[in-house]
């Protein structure tokens, strides 16, 4: 008797839930329907902890040695204005570097607009690198003067204080401004020279912010803090160079060139959850007997900040559903029927390691480019049933769409024009022209895409597509 009231029960639910259909429709029209941007948005929360640095050394006092407002004045107010414009509950502290750390009052700090504020000789960016704090939003403003000697401090201390965690990334944001002081340790022989860009653009002089930190909010705040400054430059080190990212599925599309192929047949998504947030990915149906088959897909990556390497590479893992948890009671199991994605939930997978990934998959990159801040890249997905080796069931493929190593470096030069190679020989003329350079910014640069990339390998990662095998 009881199983027959569970029954009855089971069919009434169903009937009341799915027997209207259009009533069902309609009520999840009025609902948000989740999107490809909402999938593509992260979650910073309304807290954050900034700690803001400035290079209180006689080099900088240049940038505010003016009658009027400069350049310089308003990109570093903005840093504020951004953090506490984006978080709602921010806590911000002042720091001065140079011969040592001292925390400053924020009327303390807003004096780095008189020239006197910069008395220190000792600039050492890797000791305040060093000083950085874990959890924090950390914002260093410089000039980023280096000499080879504190290039190779620097980038130890950023290995081992903001590349040592995944979730991790520093950007470093490049600005031209008002100039009017020295300039010191140039070249090797470590010379000096006085330079006064006046009010013309072509001669400012580049200044730098150095942002570590959690990777979204680093992402965050660039991408905020960019669009309030003006002709600024990005570059940005971090494993994911688009966070989130996702696969959508452009339909049952057949092209002139896919004569010899099969076409994917779409099941529509199987839904995931990720850090809070569903994500939908394509779900496809291939029969083991099938020829090649062929789909088209949309890559979407979201909070891009500087530029996308011409040349990706793919990586690829094959995995296998071995289980599913069964629904306990009978309403579960009665509904389980009417629902249009089964959740991943209760579901797991395990590595399929006699499937090589590379011979199943392969993936053309077909056009796409970014629109504002959000990749939108076409792709050309062939797979070939035969590497399923006969064996049925339900599999996911995981993408990791990888860049190559010279591409990502040469993306990464944001600055070649403002480069000045310390060992260059130092005539008249090129110390003239210094004041519009950054020595061996091209070095720093380098070194820092280097150690990502050993690190880090920056890409597009875990990308799904979604197989049921017959």
């Amino acid at each position: 008797m009881r199983r027959i009231l569970a029954t009855c029960l089971a069919l009434s639910l169903c009937y009341s839930l799915c027997g209207c259909k259009s009533t069902q429709t309609a009520k999840e029209g009025n609902k948000s329907v989740v999107t490809v941007a909402d999938q593509l948005k992260i979650d910073v929360g309304e807290k954050i902890d900034a700690d803001i640095y400035i290079d209180g050394t006689y080099s900088m006092g240049g940038y505010v040695n003016f009658s009027h407002n400069t350049i310089f004045a308003d990109a570093v107010k903005q840093i504020e204005t951004s953090i506490t414009g984006t978080w709602k509950n921010a806590t911000v502290k002042y720091i001065k570097f140079g011969d040592r750390n001292v925390e400053l009052s924020r009327g303390g700090f807003l004096a780095f607009q008189a020239k006197d504020f910069y008395r220190d000789v000792d600039t050492s960016l890797n000791k305040v690198i060093d000083s950085t704090k874990a959890g924090k939003l950390n914002i260093i403003v410089t000039d980023l003067f280096q000499t080879n000697q504190d290039i190779e401090s620097l980038q130890l201390a950023l290995k081992n204080k903001c590349f040592n965690n995944e979730d991790n990334a520093v950007a470093i944001i490049g600005m031209k401004g008002h100039f009017n002081g020295e300039i010191y340790d140039i070249g090797k022989q470590q010379k000096m020279v006085r330079y006064n860009s006046e009010n013309n653009k072509d001669a400012f002089r580049p200044f730098y912010l150095v942002v570590a930190g959690n990777d979204n909010n680093v992402r965050t705040f660039v991408d905020r803090y960019s669009r309030t400054v003006e002709n600024c430059r990005i570059v940005f080190f971090s494993k994911n160079i688009g966070t989130p990212s996702l696969l959508v599925s452009d339909g049952n599309i057949k092209k002139a060139d896919d004569k010899n192929t099969s076409t994917l047949v779409n099941l529509g998504t199987i839904p995931e959850n990720r850090d809070g947030m569903t994500m939908n990915w394509p779900n496809y149906r291939m029969k083991l007997g099938d020829k090649m088959a062929r789909g088209y897909m949309t890559l979407n990556s979201g909070n891009i900040v500087s530029n996308i390497p011409d040349a990706l590479y793919t990586s690829v893992k094959v995995e296998k559903m071995i289980s599913s948890k069964a629904s306990s009671s009978m309403v579960d199991k009665v509904l389980n029927i009417f629902k249009s994605n089964a959740k991943t939930d209760n579901i797991s997978y395990e590595e399929v390691d006699d499937i090589d990934g590379t011979k199943l998959i392969s993936v053309k990159t077909l056009e796409g480019g970014l629109n504002g801040n959000t990749l939108e890249e076409k792709l050309q997905v062939t797979i070939n049933p035969m590497e399923f080796r006969n064996q049925k069931g339900k599999y996911r493929i995981r993408l990791n769409l990888l860049a190559e190593r010279e591409s990502y470096k040469k993306t990464n030069r944001v600055f070649d024009d403002w480069n000045f190679e310390d060992n260059q020989v130092l005539t008249e003329s090129v110390l003239k022209d210094m004041g519009k350079r950054t020595q061996n910014v091209n070095r720093f640069t380098d070194l820092l895409s280097d150690m990502n990339y050993e690190i880090h390998k920056p890409g597009f990662y875990d990308l799904y597509i979604y197989f049921d095998v017959k």
